[in-house]
């Protein structure tokens, strides 16, 4: 029946809104915590040729991942139907996910830098807030 129907569609449909927009805010928070705070704390011990190439190299990767992931999903979609493109997409995303996890971790925990940099952050703002109650 319909109403059987719609009374399944919608909580999914609610669903799959809340993982993607958490997903996006995840994403979101990670690319500004990665490509804009940690590649200057990573690269502020060498000049700003490294950094320049460490931006620029992130920058193509980044790209190449928007370019090539819709190819990819269209190429699936076509060949295997909508179904398989989505369910091909969401393995991916579950397998990705622990990996980046572990990298980032592992790249966090390998550099002094992203500790001093955080430190000097948490340093800086206790000193503006004790400033500003003083």
């Amino acid at each position: 029946s319909i109403s059987g129907e719609s009374s399944f569609h919608i909580p999914v449909a609610l669903l799959v809104i809340a993982t993607a927009t958490t997903a996006r805010l995840g994403s979101v928070a990670s690319t500004i915590a990665v490509e804009k705070r940690w590649v200057i704390a990573l690269c502020s011990a060498h000049d700003d040729e490294v950094l320049t190439t460490t931006n620029a190299t992130m920058r193509r990767i980044d790209l190449t991942c928007k370019i090539v992931a819709p190819l990819l999903a269209g190429i699936i979609m076509s060949s295997f139907g909508e179904r398989a493109a989505t369910v091909a997409c969401a393995l991916f995303n579950i397998a990705a996910w622990p990996a980046e996890v572990v990298c980032l971790r592992a790249v966090y925990r390998a550099s002094s830098h992203l500790f001093t940099s955080r430190e000097e952050a948490s340093s800086s703002s206790t000193t503006t807030t004790t400033t500003l109650s003083a």
